[in-house]
């Protein structure tokens, strides 16, 4: 893509020409093109605020769930990890009509709150399910020892996130799990 980025047309359309060289000089028409002649950059705006919201409201939904279902424990923890993660497995494709209901009952159709409303209920089922995997490595004696050194059940329950925040990282990926506008990532820090 990059060598395509720089080529004329005429190289682009002829076939004996070799494709993955510049066989003629560079041109930066198409770079021109793309950022004068389109809306290329407010569509990635937008697929960026869709993508920031749309994490945000996994994350702040999915980590205490997931947290919660793993300090269940038995059975019934474990159950419902099973349950919500069955729950992302249903294809989105038997949700369309249901989720377009949802969305013009609340006028949001045709804007950009469509999105913010209808991909978290893809995305934090697949996040909790991650997240649980996460979370079941932390040992409770972290938080244990957190509230005998004095910190109240939240605090301690924050002290093991030490441990568990390179792996929430892994939530973010619940967001480009359902369509294929994944470069949003490109701003995540390094692990």
């Amino acid at each position: 893509m990059l060598i395509t980025t720089f080529k004329q047309d005429a190289d682009l359309y002829n076939r004996k020409l070799n494709p993955f060289v510049l066989n003629m000089a560079p041109t930066l028409e198409h770079l021109r093109y793309l950022f004068t002649e389109t809306l290329f950059v407010r569509w990635l705006l937008n697929t960026a605020l869709v993508g920031v919201m749309v994490v945000t409201i996994t994350l702040v939904l999915a980590i205490p769930a997931a947290y919660s279902l793993v300090r269940l424990g038995g059975r019934l923890g474990e159950r419902l990890g099973i349950g919500i993660f069955l729950t992302y497995l249903v294809a989105p494709t038997i949700l369309f009509i249901p989720m377009s209901r949802v969305v013009v009952s609340l006028g949001l159709q045709d804007s950009l709150w469509s999105l913010v409303v209808v991909f978290p209920s893809f995305t934090v089922p697949f996040a909790i399910w991650l997240l649980m995997g996460f979370f079941k490595s932390i040992p409770p004696e972290l938080e244990e020892a957190a509230m005998i050194d004095g910190y109240g059940y939240q605090r301690s329950a924050g002290s093991s996130g030490g441990e568990g925040r390179p792996e929430l990282y892994a939530g973010l990926l619940a967001r480009s799990s359902r369509y294929d506008e994944s470069f949003v990532l490109w701003w995540l820090p390094p692990v």
